[in-house]
Order: C-alpha cells, then sequence, then structure tokens
C-alpha cells in the first residue's frame, strides 16, 4: 500500500501548493497548485512545464504520458520527462531534482495512485469505494481505470483528499486495488457522472476540450498527447466509455519490472560475486566456539568477523 503525505507551502499569488509522496516505485509524486479567490476566477495560462490536461495543479492529471519521452534503449521503449519547472519545491523555494527520476524509471508505477484536480473540486458522491471493489468495474461506473492494450478494466476504488480543508481545492484520487501490469499503456476516464464539490457539473479544461475536440491548443506538451489520442478514444469506446461523456481522460504507460528491479538485481550479482564461491570472498577471521553455559548439551556459540559488501551510499 502506498504511504502517502501531504505538504502546504505558502506561496505568493495567494496559491497553495500540495505535495503527494508516495513510496511506490518508480514515482508516485505530483504537485498540485490551486489559485485562491472564486471557482469562476480566471486562471493564468499554463506553464509550459504543466500538464496541458489539467485544470488545475501543474504535473496534473497525475501520472501522464506529457511527462514520457520515447527511449529505444529501455524496456518500455520509454523514460520519464519530467521538468524541473514543474516539481515540488521546499521551503526555500528549491525544486525537487527530477534528473535521477527521469535517468532511471521507464515509465509509472504499476501501484502507485493516480490523482486529478479540477478547479471547482470533486464531490465524493457516487465514487467507487474500498467496500464494493466490483463498482469499479461496472459498465456505469463514474470512473473507468481501462488496460488499453488488452482491453480489460482494472480494479480500483477512489476517494476526495481530506488532509484539505477547503472542499474546492481537494484533489480525487485513484487507487488500484490490483498491481497493474508492467510495460502497459493505461487510460483513465472520468465521466461527467462525477461532479464538483458543489453537486454541479465539473468544469472542463481548455486543454482536454481540445484533445476531445481535435482541435488546436497553445502548449509545447500538447501534440504528443493528441497524437496518442485517437487510440485511447478510440479503445475507451470499444469498453463502452463515450468520448461526449468524459470531463477528463487521460494515458499513461506503466513501468517494467526490469526497471523496477534494477536495484536488486544488480547488488544481488554484486554481492554474488563479493561472496565468492562458498563464501571465499568474505575474509572471515577464525571463529572460536564456546558451549552456551546452562543450555542442552551441544548448544555452542560461535564468533567471529566478516567482511559483507556494503551498498550504502554517501558514507552512511
Amino acid at each position: 500500500a502506498a504511504v502517502h503525505s501531504v505538504t502546504m507551502l505558502p506561496l505568493p499569488g495567494c496559491m497553495r501548493i500540495r505535495t503527494f509522496l508516495a513510496r511506490a516505485l518508480p514515482l508516485a509524486l505530483v504537485v498540485g497548485v490551486a489559485a485562491c479567490g472564486s471557482s469562476g476566477e480566471t486562471s493564468t495560462p499554463l506553464a509550459p512545464d504543466c500538464n496541458p490536461l489539467g485544470g488545475a495543479g501543474c504535473l496534473l492529471p497525475w501520472p501522464s504520458a506529457a511527462y514520457l519521452r520515447a527511449d529505444a534503449a529501455t524496456p518500455t521503449g520509454l523514460r520519464l520527462d519530467l521538468p524541473i519547472g514543474g516539481m515540488p519545491v521546499n521551503a526555500a523555494g528549491t525544486p525537487i531534482d527530477p534528473a535521477p527520476l527521469d535517468a532511471r524509471w521507464d515509465g509509472f508505477s504499476p501501484t502507485g495512485p493516480m490523482l486529478a484536480m479540477f478547479p471547482d473540486g470533486v464531490s465524493s458522491d457516487g465514487l467507487p469505494s474500498f467496500k464494493t471493489p466490483d463498482d469499479s468495474l461496472a459498465p456505469g461506473s463514474p470512473i473507468v481505470l481501462l488496460d488499453l492494450d488488452r482491453g480489460e478494466r482494472a480494479p480500483f476504488f477512489a476517494e476526495v483528499d481530506q488532509n484539505i480543508v477547503d472542499p474546492v481545492h481537494r484533489a480525487l484520487v485513484i487507487r488500484p486495488l490490483a498491481r497493474l501490469h508492467e510495460k502497459t499503456h493505461y487510460a483513465v476516464a472520468i465521466r461527467n457522472t462525477v461532479k464538483a464539490a458543489d453537486g454541479g457539473p465539473i468544469t472542463i479544461s481548455p486543454g482536454f476540450a481540445a484533445l476531445r475536440d481535435g482541435t488546436r491548443f497553445d502548449h509545447p506538451r500538447f501534440a504528443a498527447l493528441a497524437a496518442r489520442a485517437p487510440e485511447m478514444f478510440t479503445k475507451l469506446a470499444a469498453a463502452g466509455v463515450a468520448k461526449a461523456d468524459l470531463v477528463l481522460a487521460w494515458d499513461f504507460v506503466t513501468a517494467s519490472d526490469a526497471a523496477l528491479r534494477a536495484d536488486l538485481t544488480a547488488m544481488r550479482g554484486a554481492a554474488l560475486t563479493a561472496i565468492g564461491d562458498r563464501g571465499a570472498g568474505l575474509g572471515a577471521t577464525p571463529f572460536t566456539t564456546t558451549e552456551v553455559a546452562g543450555s542442552a548439551p551441544g548448544v555452542h556459540r560461535y564468533t567471529g568477523t566478516f567482511k559483507s559488501p556494503d551498498f550504502l551510499s554517501n558514507g552512511e
């Protein structure tokens, strides 16, 4: 299960930043920024590093193919492409460096949550619950998580982030109830039966409206999403999800198991080499043997030292 923490930081211009960190490798890290004021307030244009489909929150919806780039050297043929301009910042204004993440991961977490935010918030009414997981697989589910490669729905439950006091600024959190397949193309589809925090219709972002309608949207990350959109919408329609019913839909690709396990397999290979045949490389000192007083006959204590491969970094 993912473990989440939420950090609220004050920002200029009456804005708030929310950072969700999930312990579900390779990455489930998102940042949501919501402007203060009325729900009808005109927002500033999306920054080049933000997700063009988001109505609120720079990197949202998450995870998204907006932050993938082609790389033939990886098992998925992709690699993360997280921009430093969209990353969460600390109290000193220093952003998390995405370079180590971009260098390592060839897709997104198969167990991490999916998140979206809307300018008018989101209501929890009618969302598939963890108490009734089959609701997420029902034909009329308000949210659909679809394996585009296999045409299969994946089970999940959805909830609204209750860590935030103002309902308008709460994120929709979609949590898979089964590990997603590795190296697989998924889509998240949110129907218009999901409502805003006040029970009214959700405001559709201009970027998603353009994606849905096949029109132009002026954003540097939009063209790549638009090129993928016909496949996504066609396969959603084949699964019974009509494009006209959507308030938001996006796609992403899960990481390969090879990438997810790379640290462990690298350590295993290095350790076996260092240990050597029958432990010859451990450099063990001669062990002393003493009988343990007060124990049953034949119980002995062996005392000695040996060297062990060490995989800690930075002198830890």
